[in-house]
């Protein structure tokens, strides 16, 4: 991790030295000095040394690499030295990312797209040849998630050589759901052609409501837990019933987001398919996957323009209707931004970081 060549003080009789340090970690470059400079240069930076526990805790190629050397790491030479560190806050020397999740260099952004959206292709295009089912069912809010799960199963289809038509996208209307949001869906489900339907769930709704005796169904403008689950679990029960009387198999929405956080209606709601596509991305990065999209011409400009259309809106759930201002219900007022949502989740699943240390990296 740490390198130092021999600098100009060195003879040259065999060699010629250029004095570069180097400090690495995990093969990510923190800092290095100028080469063949006769001024002496000290570079610093901060290595987590947790992280690299945690690495060699995670996979087992260093242990078994160590192994097979004999161990050399148990006859280093150790050198002892006095140290009074300091407990204030010296701040950091590196960079950290704001969106972990999302490479900082187009170059690496367009290659990690490229490869996390044909991952979930090619997972979506075996599930279908090894279930035999001939349709997919998937509900298309007008959202991020359902516009990027159906993109994802068009693009299975086509690798399949099976009519896009053999998807079957339901646009499910509750009782807050926006008019934008609904224009997106039934043009998205135009443009790629799909075979679409509308399936108002209101009235089911409305009957659950009332024979729960839930104050809305007596008029009162009560938009508790349970009025928002009823509508997400009769979605995700239509879905399902149709699937079985359709021949197919519900694809999941939800994303990696939303599951690490509980923010889905647990059991017979979003939190359940028979596949869920998206469960391994995370929001920000779903966001960046469709701009991929369009900027790599995966579709057709209309279903292009319908993209850009969806990226602008709001994230809702749309399940409460409109304030007296008319500001829909918004899903980041309420559980905080997903940037910083998917920063946490970032350093706990892929680093196993302590939350004290990734509120620390956060602030």
């Amino acid at each position: 991790y740490i390198f130092s060549a021999s600098g100009p003080g060195e003879s040259t009789t065999d060699l010629a030295w250029d004095g570069q340090s180097l400090i690495h970690e995990l093969g990510e470059l923190l800092a290095q000095s100028g080469r063949f400079d006769l001024e002496d240069e000290l570079i610093t930076a901060d290595i987590d040394v947790a992280r690299l526990r945690q690495e060699r805790m995670r996979f087992g190629t260093f242990n078994d690499t160590a192994a097979a050397a004999g161990h050399p790491e148990q006859r280093f030479r150790r050198i002892a030295f006095d140290h009074q560190p300091g407990f204030d806050d010296i701040g950091l020397h590196r960079a950290i990312a704001r969106f972990p999740f999302v490479p900082d260099t187009p170059e690496k952004l367009d290659e990690d797209c490229y490869e996390a959206f044909n991952i979930q292709v090619e997972g979506l295009r075996k599930r279908i040849t090894s279930t035999g089912l001939t349709k997919l069912v998937i509900g298309i809010s007008g959202g991020l998630d359902s516009t990027h799960a159906l993109i994802v199963a068009a693009k299975a289809m086509d690798r399949l050589g099976r009519p896009r038509s053999d998807i079957l996208g339901f646009t499910m209307p509750g009782f807050a759901t926006g008019e934008g949001s609904k224009a997106n869906a039934w043009a998205l489900m135009k443009a790629l052609g799909i075979t679409a339907e509308e399936l108002d769930i209101r009235p089911a709704a409305r009957q659950m409501l009332t024979d729960m005796g839930h104050p809305y169904a007596d008029g009162e403008p009560v938009y508790d837990v349970t009025f928002e689950n009823v509508q997400a679990g009769l979605r995700t029960d239509y879905l399902f019933r149709l699937a079985n009387q359709r021949g197919g198999f519900v694809v999941g929405t939800g994303d990696l987001s939303e599951l690490a956080l509980g923010w889905c209606t647990y059991g017979v709601g979003d939190h359940m398919s028979h596949y869920a596509v998206n469960a391994g991305v995370p929001k920000t990065l779903i966001q960046f996957l469709i701009r991929w999209c369009i900027a790599t011409n995966q579709f057709d400009a209309q279903t292009d323009a319908v993209l850009e259309a969806i990226l602008a809106q709001e994230i809702s759930p749309e399940l409460v209707p409109a304030d007296a201002s008319g500001a829909m219900q918004s899903t980041e007022a309420k559980i905080g931004p997903y940037a910083l949502n998917d920063f946490f989740v970032h350093y706990v699943v892929r680093h196993g970081l302590a939350p004290s240390k990734i509120a620390f990296l956060a602030w």
